[in-house]
């Protein structure tokens, strides 16, 4: 599965590159931590606090675009690669260093995202997702936090 979400993404990239010369900043997988699922909207009370949740094939890729702008490309639940900012999302740039980036993703009456991509002390690359998602347009109402594996980071794309 992992090898048909790369595939899909980097089809992805390869389209929206060719136009837009798009340079791959991260490209990380298998997001795990927990939920809160709040007890509202299709939530019944058995389903609802703290459970774990796993993106066990997700695989998600930042991207900065030819005019500077951050874009995060990922697969959803169809298998189909989806660009956020196609798909409504503002992201903007929150800090960037030789070790981290923070990014935060907000789409309109449904969720704000805050992803950070960094390098432990032992070289390993990794991401975190902070997701609050909430309002009208929220099918399920929830915070989270997850934590991914990333290849390389390519830090030194963003300015500090």
């Amino acid at each position: 599965m992992y090898f048909k979400a790369i595939c899909a993404l980097s089809a992805l990239l390869a389209t929206t590159g060719a136009n837009s010369q798009q340079a791959e900043i991260a490209t990380c997988r298998s997001p795990a931590g927990k939920v809160f699922r709040h007890f509202s909207g299709i939530v019944e009370k058995a389903d609802a606090g703290w459970s774990d949740e796993k993106i066990s094939e997700g695989v998600l890729t930042l991207v900065r675009t030819s005019n500077g702008t951050l874009d995060m490309l990922f697969i959803d639940a169809r298998n189909k690669p989806i660009s956020m900012t196609q798909d409504g999302a503002k992201l903007v740039l929150l800090r960037s260093s030789d070790r981290s980036i923070s990014v935060l993703a907000h789409y309109p009456g449904a969720t704000t995202e805050i992803y950070s991509f960094f390098q432990e002390k032992d070289g390993r690359n990794r991401y975190s997702v902070l997701t609050s998602r909430t309002g009208p347009q929220a099918a399920v109402e929830k915070s989270s936090v997850m934590v991914g594996l990333c290849d390389p980071i390519k830090f030194d794309l963003l300015p500090r």
